[in-house]
């Protein structure tokens, strides 16, 4: 969905387990410091993040179907913010994000500093960098009562070479 609606995101190629020329093929390609590895069988199937080439190797014949991508560990020193963010169709804003670049995405998500819930109804946003930019970003987009997995940076990563890249959208 995120590459059909052309919004910025990280390359990734689906793999099967047997293709190793392919994902050797994809390494030369692609030259990044880190990779990440996703199970595309299993939704909460092993998530690898940064490894090096030599790791990706190793870890290529573990998986029926995977993704490689370059993992964002090449870049999290210019994550300014970081999370979820769900505006509704009433244009409530419901966003766990976090402004710690230390901590990896995942905690960002899942222990994030601001918990926030407003009305952009109202005119208030709270003073959070990069907060206005994601919501600006998703809006523009069109990205209304689903929840955006989103991460905003201090310069232009990705597919799109844009300050924000989203990871995931869920409809729940």
């Amino acid at each position: 969905m995120i590459e059909k609606l052309g919004i910025n995101r990280l390359q990734e190629t689906l793999f099967k387990g047997n293709e190793v020329s392919k994902v050797k093929e994809f390494l030369n390609n692609n030259e990044y410091k880190y990779y990440v590895i996703r199970d595309k069988i299993n939704s909460s199937g092993n998530f690898l993040y940064k490894l090096t080439k030599t790791e990706v190797l190793k870890y290529v014949n573990d998986y029926e179907l995977f993704s490689i991508a370059e993992s964002s560990a090449n870049f999290e020193e210019h994550r300014i913010l970081g999370g979820d963010i769900w505006i509704t169709k009433d244009w409530e804003v419901i966003a766990s994000v976090d402004d710690d670049c230390s901590k990896s995405f995942r905690d960002c998500e899942n222990n994030s500093k601001y918990n926030l819930r407003f009305s952009l109804l109202e005119g208030y946003e709270p003073n959070i960098i990069g907060l206005k930019s994601a919501i600006n970003y998703i809006l523009k987009h069109e990205l209304i009562d689903v929840v955006v997995e989103i991460s905003v940076y201090d310069k232009p990563f990705g597919v799109n070479k844009e300050n924000i890249l989203i990871w995931e959208i869920r409809n729940y």
